[in-house]
């Protein structure tokens, strides 16, 4: 099992881009948080984790991606 946490200003894009190769990723599954400006979801399977690993590599903004998550796991640690 996997959990992702990407920027909710790329959701619609990397949904599309999902769409396109065959993931899907329920509605019902994705929680925003506007508050820190990021979507969530889980995937379960390990043949889909693989496909969106692959789509995020692919993306232009994974650097600003991962930038992006290293700073929310900055803060989560301070807080710890």
């Amino acid at each position: 099992m996997k959990h992702y946490k990407l920027p909710l200003r790329d959701k619609a894009a990397l949904l599309n881009k999902f769409d396109k190769v065959g993931i899907k990723v329920d509605s019902f599954d994705i929680v925003d948080d506007k508050i820190d400006g990021t979507f969530e979801f889980t995937v379960d399977d390990d043949q889909t984790q693989k496909a969106i690993n692959a789509v995020l590599k692919q993306s232009p903004k994974i650097d600003q991606l991962k930038e992006m998550l290293r700073k929310l796991v900055r803060e989560e640690i301070k807080r710890g």
